[in-house]
């Protein structure tokens, strides 16, 4: 009899970028202190990637940004060929461990997206971005418009979260910048602006 175990999660897929002899030590001294604050659990752990899983979509973005910002910090006096980074994605979904196995199309997204962002960045599903804009309304996200992903079900709504995120007005490029605050205020304006069309009528 099968003992998989199927969840609904805020998944984090975390690809390393560069050599692996110290990632022992990143995962001891950054990843783990981060889990336990935002109450994740770490799923499985190769030399290539961690799979960690999360009961909000708020707490998987707060967890990405603290490791995304701190990993730099850590790592500043170690060899440059010793250095690691990461490509972080998240996607909320459904999520089976099996044994030692970890899978589902939750995952699938997760890891796609992974792929796709550069090193030392992150980026979310739009179903993550729905869960967190009003509750991070001092992140900023860039729109990345639909990815086909690896393993996915179809083209899946990206946005790349902003570390440091620069003045909205300076924004270039295709993307759109994009913080909660702002998502927030701009569906107020459209109720409003509703109500006196209605109004007028």
């Amino acid at each position: 009899m099968s003992s998989a175990n199927r969840q609904l999660a805020a998944i984090v897929i975390a690809h390393t970028v560069g050599a692996h002899e110290r990632s022992g030590e990143l995962l001891q001294d950054i990843f783990r202190p981060y889990l336990k604050q935002y109450n994740g659990r770490l799923l499985k752990a190769g030399d290539d990637r961690l799979v960690l899983a999360f009961t909000s979509a708020v707490a998987a973005v707060n967890f990405a940004l603290d490791v995304q910002r701190t990993l730099p910090i850590h790592q500043s006096d170690w060899p440059q060929g010793q250095r690691l980074r990461f490509r972080l994605g998240i996607n909320l979904g459904d999520i089976v461990v099996d044994g030692d196995a970890v899978h589902g199309d939750g995952v699938d997204v997760a890891a796609g997206l992974g792929a796709l962002v550069e090193p030392g960045g992150i980026l979310i599903a739009g179903n993550v971005l729905n869960q967190v804009r009003r509750r991070l309304d001092h992140v900023a996200f860039e729109d990345m418009g639909p990815q086909n992903v690896a393993n996915g079900p179809g083209p899946v709504s990206s946005y790349r979260v902003l570390l440091d995120p620069p003045a909205v007005a300076a924004a270039g490029g295709g993307g759109r910048l994009l913080t909660g605050r702002q998502l927030a205020l701009a569906l107020l304006v459209l109720i409003l602006f509703s109500g006196m069309v209605y109004w007028k009528l």
